[in-house]
């Protein structure tokens, strides 16, 4: 085929992340919107996270829970590091669902 170049998909320098993360449908606004505040200061924090791609954003209510969109390009080139870095952001995520939301005593 003229003019036709394959891309060359062996080398990547960036891994896409792309979760849903539930809350129970009973929290209240204020509650959600501490969690996605936590949430978005987990991706802030990571320094391997391109901040430009990344957001953690409320997406709807599914099967009577709230959905939230956690997103980010996380910058390496390394199936193994990718993997570590994943675990380590969704394991944020968890603490940022589970915390008292902010509300002392």
């Amino acid at each position: 085929m003229a003019g036709f170049s394959p891309e060359n998909f062996s080398f990547r320098d960036k891994y896409w992340f792309c979760h849903a993360v539930r809350v129970r449908g009973e929290t209240s606004g204020h509650q959600m919107r501490y969690v996605l505040a936590e949430m978005r200061g987990v991706l802030d924090k990571n320094p391997k996270v391109e901040l430009k791609s990344s957001h953690a954003r409320l997406i709807g209510l599914k099967d009577g829970m709230w959905e939230i969109e956690v997103v980010a390009y996380v910058l390496t080139g390394q199936d193994q590091e990718f993997l570590e870095l994943q675990e380590s952001l969704l394991l944020g995520a968890c603490r940022s669902n589970s915390r008292d939301y902010g509300q002392n005593g």
